[in-house]
């Protein structure tokens, strides 16, 4: 099996995993199956590391933070940790 096939079915097993949201027996989320799936491609040769850095999208994940910030000060969390 050359290296597009292995890159190719990982992706599509990635793809899969974020498509249908978690994986119950691993106890996985869409986050972690995006994260298992990105090393994964990184360890059998499908992407080298800067191709990774540049794929990553730093935008959204600053998005993404600020966004928890709002729900973590909405729901009042920080008072409740007090």
């Amino acid at each position: 099996m050359n290296l597009y096939s292995v890159a190719a079915i990982v992706f599509a097993a990635t793809y899969l995993g974020i498509a249908i949201g978690r994986l119950p027996p691993l106890r996985i989320d869409r986050a972690g199956i995006a994260l298992v799936g990105g090393s994964l491609m990184l360890a059998v040769g499908g992407m080298n590391v800067a191709e990774v850095i540049a794929a990553i999208d730093f935008n959204t994940i600053a998005g993404g933070v600020l966004l928890l910030t709002r729900v973590v000060r909405s729901e009042r969390v920080y008072r409740k940790i007090d």
